[in-house]
């Protein structure tokens, strides 16, 4: 079962779609009107509210928020996590998708950008973390980041790929020097 918070055009359902995924209920969740349920395979719910106004007793198996923290004030953030930290059990996948705000580049639709130090703390609060993947990285940002052995392994790289998939390949392990992470938790 799959608990999509700020699921905005349902992507997430048409990936489990299309890759012949079939959950036992997908529930999406976003305070957008208007969304329109695909044709697919397996139940399919929306609920257009914001999460912290809704009650839920189904527990699910997991749950999703992606690209959704920095659309939002601060304080609903910290509001959404607690929701979700309420709503989960202790087998509960959640995971969290956010850009990690580097004081220099904010995108211009986002409310408030999360430093990677701050929002990890936040998260400490109410789960525990299981892993955070970097998802992505500017070669500025992440090659300092690198051991001696790496950055022999990303110059050798870069005569084939080109350096922006590079900092993609090595983003994943220097979470805190990448543009957006990927955070997998569970409730304490």
């Amino acid at each position: 079962t799959w608990l999509d918070i700020g699921c905005g055009t349902i992507p997430l359902a048409m990936t489990l779609y299309t890759n012949r995924f079939k959950p036992k209920l997908y529930v999406g969740v976003d305070v957008r009107k208007n969304l329109t349920i695909p044709n697919v395979n397996f139940p399919i719910n929306f609920i257009h509210d914001d999460i912290i106004n809704i009650k839920i007793k189904q527990k699910f198996d997991n749950i999703i928020c992606f690209e959704m923290l920095e659309h939002v004030e601060k304080k609903h953030a910290i509001n959404t996590l607690k929701k979700i930290a309420e709503i989960a059990d202790k087998k509960t996948n959640i995971l969290i998708s956010t850009p990690n705000y580097d004081g220099k580049h904010k995108a211009n639709n986002h409310i408030y950008e999360w430093e990677y130090l701050e929002l990890k703390n936040i998260i400490k609060k109410y789960f525990i973390i299981k892993n955070i993947y970097g998802t992505f990285a500017s070669q500025n940002e992440i090659k300092p980041l690198l051991s001696t052995h790496e950055l022999k392994v990303f110059e050798k790289l870069k005569n084939y790929y080109d350096s922006n998939i590079l900092s993609i390949i090595f983003a994943p392990l220097y979470p805190i020097g990448s543009r957006n992470c990927l955070w997998h938790l569970t409730i304490k």
